[in-house]
């Protein structure tokens, strides 16, 4: 018995009831669905491209956030070309954010990260280097100014999210990444006011789901690109209802 139970935790034997997982899926319900989502999540979204690049992109290798894809679709939604972004953490999502918006200054806790970082700053980003967790903290207080848009997405979020509260706009957005991993940071976004929208699923490069959830007070003031009702759905069918008019 006990060599059946070792022989049934091995690692090949759990690759192998893996394969004949999928295969058994196949035979039952054919190659549409899975094909149609290795499509979808490879394709369309880029996850190919980032899983080879081992960093975030989407199919055309334009830079992506490391946020989930759902919340990404979401937050391409909006016009930011008069909103200032301030990052906790930075990567491809700097460049995302520059691309978009007025301003961005993101602080890096790595030298390493900031200096690749700094190869392909654009004219409107500022990124700032903090070893120290202290001045990484409080490097959201520099400028005295509020942002639009905050993101939490480095070290210390906890801590960031205090002071966070602090600098976000009224009608602007907090982004925490990784919500689910950070109980105590969402209840303390949660407990200053802001109504909290999770988007869980999966994102770029990763191999498993996660949530990344927006934080707001009162209303979104952050204007739609589109005004007209219209939402952009990667991979979705391009189609009105017919029913959508007063009959």
């Amino acid at each position: 018995m006990k060599q059946a139970i070792q022989f049934c935790n091995h690692p090949i034997y759990r690759k192998i009831r893996g394969i004949l997982s999928i295969c058994k899926y196949i035979w039952f319900h054919g190659f549409t669905q899975p094909s149609w989502l290795l499509d979808y999540y490879g394709k369309k979204l880029g996850g190919s491209v980032s899983y080879k690049e081992k960093v975030p992109m989407d199919c055309n290798k334009n830079p992506l956030p490391w946020y989930t894809y759902s919340a990404i679709e979401y937050l391409t939604q909006f016009d930011y070309s008069k909103c200032t972004v301030f990052e906790y953490g930075s990567g491809n999502s700097s460049q995302f954010w520059a691309q978009r918006a007025l301003r961005v200054t993101s602080v890096e806790s790595d030298k390493d990260w900031y200096w690749i970082g700094n190869q392909n700053i654009l004219s409107n980003q500022k990124l700032l280097l903090s070893t120290e967790q202290i001045d990484y903290i409080n490097s959201i207080h520099l400028e005295n100014t509020c942002y639009d848009v905050i993101v939490i997405d480095g070290k210390y979020r906890y801590n960031c999210a205090v002071e966070a509260v602090k600098r976000i706009k009224s009608g602007g957005i907090i982004i925490l990444d990784n919500s689910d991993w950070f109980p105590n940071a969402t209840r303390l976004l949660q407990e200053a006011g802001l109504t909290q929208i999770d988007f869980i699923g999966v994102g770029p490069v990763n191999m498993y789901s996660w949530s990344t959830s927006l934080f707001f007070q009162n209303s979104l003031e952050i204007p739609r690109i589109i005004s007209t009702g219209n939402v952009k759905v990667i991979g979705g069918l391009v189609q009105v209802g017919e029913d959508d008019r007063l009959l």
